[in-house]
């Protein structure tokens, strides 16, 4: 029994280290991520949903879950895509 306590515990620590300390909608617009964290962002950025943010920022044409872009400091992870390449939600982790 304490071994199954002791690996659900190591699971969640890098369920953590992978996707971030905080999940945040792809919905929330950029520029309030940036003023609560202290992120920088590029000129015209502030304006964009974190799901544009992803989609400009990242290196791939499809999302994939586990897709992630630095933004000055901090890592964005898509934590959840749909069949269409949509993020559901996004994991934020503080990498300083």
């Amino acid at each position: 029994m304490v071994k199954y306590f002791t690996e659900t515990d190591i699971g969640i620590r890098e369920h953590f280290d992978f996707f971030g300390e905080f999940v945040v909608s792809p919905a929330a617009r950029s520029g309030d991520l940036a003023l609560a964290y202290g992120l920088r962002l590029e000129a015209g950025e502030e304006g964009l949903s974190l799901a544009e943010l992803f989609d400009k920022r990242s290196d791939s044409q499809e999302q994939v879950e586990g897709g992630r872009i630095d933004i000055g400091g901090f890592m964005l992870t898509a934590k959840e895509v749909d069949g269409g390449g949509n993020i559901g939600s996004m994991g934020l982790k503080v990498l300083r």
